[in-house]
């Protein structure tokens, strides 16, 4: 991350709670009598959004993104089913809102699974690989259906079975490059 770009969406970020709170927010709260749809709310969120995406990346989301991007495909070609993304594409090629999507998920399964998530529920340890960083590649493949993951023998029991369901909770979640713009999108 830049420190300009973190500058420009902070100060975004403080201009659009401003806006906002002036109208009928605060800061930490929404309360738009629009469902926030008013045009104060939807830009507090979206500058909320951008800065989220700026913060540092930990190990568990850097490795689900990382995971993401190889196992997705760009459908450029029916019969073998495109190239993987990341043959074209990186994180910077996500579009904004799918990254705070794909942010957003990981923060939420690793407060819910984080008990789960420790050094003593790897069964199969790796130079390459913390723990964090394989739960992130395990969740995404697991989520998505890939044919391996939590439940694979890398994980102990009960957490394997535990984490496995969990992601299957938290429901798919795939890219696609095929969107306006070059980006990667989620869907």
């Amino acid at each position: 991350m830049r420190n300009d770009q973190k500058t420009k969406a902070e100060a975004r970020v403080i201009a659009a709670v401003l806006e906002c709170s002036r109208i009928h927010c605060t800061p930490d709260f929404f309360e738009c009598p629009n469902g926030n749809r008013c045009e104060a709310c939807i830009e507090h969120s979206k500058a909320v959004q951008a800065l989220q995406v700026l913060q540092p990346l930990d190990e568990f989301t850097k490795a689900y993104i990382v995971a993401a991007l190889w196992s997705s495909t760009d459908d450029t070609n029916r019969d073998s089913g495109g190239e993987p993304l990341d043959d074209n594409y990186d994180l910077d090629d996500i579009e904004p809102q799918t990254l705070s999507q794909m942010i957003a998920d990981c923060r939420q399964f690793q407060t819910a699974n984080a008990e789960l998530i420790n050094d003593d529920n790897v069964a199969v340890t790796s130079p390459d690989y913390g723990c964090d960083a394989r739960a992130g590649h395990d969740f995404l493949l697991t989520r998505n259906h890939h044919g391996c993951g939590f439940w694979d023998g890398d994980w102990t029991e009960p957490a394997a079975t535990e984490l496995t369901e969990a992601s299957k909770q938290a429901g798919e979640y795939n890219l696609t490059a095929s969107g306006d713009g070059g980006q990667v999108y989620g869907m």
